[in-house]
């Protein structure tokens, strides 16, 4: 009880310092004091060690370095936006805060991937709810064709699926070798995925 009592207390200063720092953003003053505050915790300003802190969900770093004037739609060392790092590692709180802080949610890998369509192949539906929610686009494809309720359909990530189609995917639309989602369902046996496909009215 102790312990959990003196963790809360720990938590609430640290939200409180986080507030602080939000507070004075935008000023010389705000972003040193964040820069200072990940020195003490030993944490380098820098790409690499945003990226880290996005894959483990360390939110208290991640507001610390968008305090200190990192931007949200910076590229990880890989060449990808940092809002996929989140979608991969299924850090939704991460994602929250990275999309309101102003990360575009529709921004592109060179594989022409969005967080969206990365976020379907994982399965990750609430963040595909939260994105959708933002304005993604629910259509967009990479540069195979392949759109999200195509990787959802492949993969068997049926809540997920069932999300982007209450948000009205084109059940219509063809990947680069002429196949639709449907027919990704039902070259791999997926078939609870071929029955909610049909039933929104997907034909062969």
């Amino acid at each position: 009880m102790w312990a959990e009592g003196k963790s809360m207390k720990r938590g609430s200063a640290t939200a409180l310092l986080i507030t602080l720092l939000f507070a004075l953003t935008g000023c010389g003053k705000g972003r040193e004091a964040a820069r200072q505050e990940l020195e003490r915790k030993g944490i380098q300003l820098s790409l690499d060690a945003f990226a880290a802190s996005i894959e483990r969900g360390d939110i208290e770093a991640v507001d610390l370095f968008l305090a200190a004037g990192m931007d949200p739609n910076t590229r990880d060392r890989e060449g990808s936006p940092v809002l996929m790092v989140a979608v991969w590692n299924d850090r939704l709180a991460v994602l929250n805060t990275l999309l309101a802080k102003g990360a575009s949610v529709d921004e592109r890998d060179d594989k022409g991937w969005t967080a969206l369509i990365y976020a379907a192949m994982y399965g990750r539906a609430e963040i595909t709810r939260v994105l959708l929610g933002k304005g993604a686009d629910v259509n967009a494809q990479n540069k195979d064709g392949e759109s999200a309720l195509m990787m959802a359909a492949l993969m068997d990530r049926r809540e997920t699926l069932r999300v982007l189609l209450d948000a009205g995917a084109d059940l219509k639309a063809r990947d680069s070798r002429g196949e639709t989602a449907l027919m990704h369902a039902e070259s791999h046996g997926h078939t609870e995925a071929v029955l909610l496909l049909r039933a929104a009215g997907a034909k062969e």
